[in-house]
């Protein structure tokens, strides 16, 4: 689903992801940890270009995302994304915060459409072979609609139905967290990565937020989760990789990365966070 080849990332001249190549498969849970400073996060933002690669290639569901052609955020809709912050818009309610984007690029798709259509029956006034006109099926009304229906439904899984007319500065902070990532879900995603989801809530609010991960990961859905909780990686990771030093040191299923470490680095890290 995402092969990364030979990925390097500077900041002047701070190398921070050294020539990395790696494959993530579609239904795997990706979880990566290692001490700061490693390039967890770099190499996150890199998989859907918030980060500019300085070199090599990041190729999702056979798009190279790297090429400057590529319509990057046509792809970005596909690989939701949740951050240490939450990133809500604190004058948007709740339910705006999640309807938002989905009712955006419906109507941009719908008008976009619209115009195709417009300039097809143009053309076929000219054409003896004509055209296909493609039938609009979604109109602008029912995109909302759609988009308010799902929003709701997803709230009420996370038991925060009653805060869809609320904004976010009233919530905790695990009630957010848990707003951002239905917010990433309601675009119906491939992908779901996650930089380090829990590292700015309080440690009673963990819990709920780690729930909800380990309830979208049962569901089938494709992840990679930047995480310092060790428990929680072993618990739902398909594959853990440990990056330290801008590369991926060692990698190895659940079982065998926390019993059989084969590098020093990793023993020593793992000696300290366990």
């Amino acid at each position: 689903m995402i092969e990364v080849k030979n990925l390097t990332k500077k900041f002047g001249d701070l190398l921070v992801l050294d020539d990395i190549s790696e494959t993530i498969h579609e239904g795997e849970k990706v979880v990566i940890v290692g001490p700061s400073g490693g390039g967890k996060s770099t190499f996150l933002r890199c998989l859907n270009v918030l980060e500019d690669p300085t070199s090599g290639q990041v190729i999702f569901e056979g798009v190279d995302l790297c090429d400057r052609k590529v319509d990057i955020n046509l792809h970005r809709q596909r690989m939701g994304m949740v951050f240490q912050h939450f990133n809500l818009f604190n004058n948007l309610t709740i339910l705006k915060n999640i309807t938002l984007a989905p009712v955006k690029i419906g109507v941009k798709n719908y008008r976009k459409q619209r115009t195709k259509n417009f300039f097809i029956k143009f053309a076929n006034l000219f054409r003896k072979d004509k055209l296909q006109i493609v039938p609009i099926a979604t109109y602008p009304a029912a995109i909302k609609e759609e988009a308010r229906r799902r929003a709701v439904k997803l709230l009420d899984r996370i038991g925060l139905l009653d805060k869809a007319d609320v904004y976010p500065s009233t919530l905790s902070g695990g009630q957010k967290q848990r707003v951002a990532i239905v917010r990433a879900l309601a675009m119906n995603p491939k992908v779901m990565l996650f930089d380090e989801p829990t590292s700015a809530l309080d440690p009673e609010m963990v819990g709920e937020v780690l729930e909800l991960i380990r309830e979208v990961a049962n569901e089938g859905m494709t992840m990679v989760i930047v995480t310092h909780e060790m428990g929680f990686a072993r618990e739902i990771g398909t594959r853990i990789f440990f990056m330290a030093n801008g590369k991926i040191a060692e990698q190895a299923p659940p079982e065998e990365f926390f019993t059989n470490p084969k590098t020093d680095r990793l023993k020593e890290f793992l000696n300290k966070v366990l």
